[in-house]
């Protein structure tokens, strides 16, 4: 009999050590590659592609390769991003953060963005955005730290150009707090 109740008293336990530490991000270090890095999605303002994306090895902090964005054209934005699943966690501090290097970026800045999304239909609880890194940069670790809104259910982890210039992105995590 007491064998059975320390399961069920530890099985909470477990669960929310399941919840501390990394949370499971596709290709955190751009060693998968195809025309985009997979698992991972390049997104634009609108018109026409006013930007240059690549998985580069030749500029990389991490592994053999990083991600790299380039303005070529005047643009609002330009964003890679990754949705991942959040197992619960309401409440509790999250931590996004990743390896950045900037190339003759303007004053808009390169830069880590979060949206929290709403369980039910995905739509944007709460948005955070690191401090962007402008100029010309060695490899930085940037990181946001937020209190997940209640009713997330799905994270928007990525990172911004909003201005002219070069941006390599490498080592993005993901962890929770407990």
């Amino acid at each position: 009999m007491k064998p059975v109740f320390a399961s069920v008293c530890l099985l909470p336990l477990l669960l929310s050590s399941a919840l501390a530490g990394q949370l499971e991000i596709r290709n955190p270090g751009f060693e998968e590659s195809g025309v985009d890095p997979l698992g991972w999605t390049v997104l634009q303002h609108a018109g026409n592609i006013a930007y240059e994306t690549a998985i580069d090895d030749k500029v990389f902090k991490e592994g053999k390769h990083s991600f790299r964005m380039e303005r070529k054209k005047k643009q609002i934005f330009g964003l890679l991003r990754q949705i991942v699943e959040l197992p619960g966690g309401n409440g509790k501090k999250l931590h996004f953060s990743a390896l950045l290097r900037t190339e003759k970026v303007g004053k808009g800045g390169w830069g880590l963005v979060l949206n929290f999304l709403q369980a039910s239909d995905g739509r944007i609880l709460s948005q955070a955005r690191s401090r962007p890194l402008t100029g010309n940069t060695e490899w930085t670790r940037v990181e946001i730290t937020k209190a997940i809104p209640k009713g997330t259910g799905q994270l928007s982890i990525g990172v911004m150009l909003l201005d002219q210039g070069k941006g390599w992105l490498d080592d993005v995590r993901v962890r929770i707090e407990e």
